[in-house]
């Protein structure tokens, strides 16, 4: 391993997350509340000895209630999921909700009757809770970028820097317009340093199933675009432990990306930037 690698290795924060990051339980809350009034009426299919019966009877009295079963299954936009029959066609999971029939069906196929029944669940709101609780976890990936620009923001701030975030190609410069030609992107951070304007790109690996090559050969195809413009330059701040784990990645972003840093060496470096 070259002194480059070793040396932005060492500098690595395995995680950006302090206990309140984990789990945003305002979020969780409020999706719950959104469809409380409907999970508390598909309560009574708990306890149900005719679930036909009780089905039929909640439909009449009203049909929406049974629009959010798609969350039973962790499943937030039925619309937008597919579900396979047995003649090999698909069908939209939401379509199962359009009548008492055929959400009869969707309960017994899914086996949500029997697992409710089994494991006496009692209350399909502290259930959807906890549903509510692990989708949350799944957004970590997009807080850990979120928090990212955090602390890059805190660094230009305290540097007094004037910066731009969330920057699309159409918000740039004509000249770097053409160099994109029809290439859609936005750029996390935009900021002017003595003699160039830098335009970065953030994120943080924490896992090891981080797509980082791909990445890593995204951002050297986006560097050529941005450097062949006179007065702008590209940089790459990334941080997290899964760049321990790819040692290929690393060097070839090393070797590639002329301006790369991990939080630790960006915040080294701001000054000898800014007169860049």
């Amino acid at each position: 391993m070259i002194a480059a690698e070793r040396a932005f290795i060492s500098g690595l924060k395995s995680g950006l997350f302090e206990l309140k990051d984990y789990v945003d339980f305002d979020k969780v809350v409020e999706h719950t509340e959104k469809v409380k009034i409907y999970l508390n009426a598909l309560n009574e299919l708990l306890s149900s000895s005719d679930v036909s019966l009780t089905v039929h009877a909640l439909w009449a009295d009203n049909p929406k209630i049974f629009s959010v079963l798609g969350i039973l299954l962790a499943v937030r936009d039925s619309e937008g999921k597919f579900v396979l029959l047995p003649n090999g066609s698909n069908v939209h999971m939401s379509d199962y909700f359009n009548s008492p029939e055929s959400v009869v069906e969707y309960l017994s196929k899914t086996g949500l009757l029997s697992f409710f029944h089994n494991q006496k669940v009692n209350n399909l709101i502290d259930y959807v809770f906890g549903i509510e609780v692990g989708l949350d976890t799944h957004a970590r990936k997009n807080r850990g970028g979120e928090l990212m620009q955090k602390y890059i923001s805190d660094i230009l701030s305290s540097k007094n820097v004037t910066f731009q975030c969330q920057v699309p190609v159409k918000k740039l410069p004509n000249e770097l317009k053409k160099s994109f030609g029809k290439k859609r992107k936005v750029f996390d951070f935009v900021f002017k340093g003595n003699d160039k304007t830098w335009i970065v790109e953030v994120n943080f690996y924490g896992s090891t199933g981080s797509k980082i090559s791909e990445t890593t050969s995204s951002y050297i195809n986006l560097q050529e675009l941005i450097t062949r413009v006179p007065g702008y330059d590209f940089m790459w701040i990334t941080d997290g432990g899964a760049w321990k784990k790819d040692s290929a990645s690393l060097s070839n972003a090393i070797e590639n990306i002329n301006h790369f840093y991990n939080l630790k060496s960006f915040e080294e470096e701001i000054d000898k930037i800014l007169e860049e």
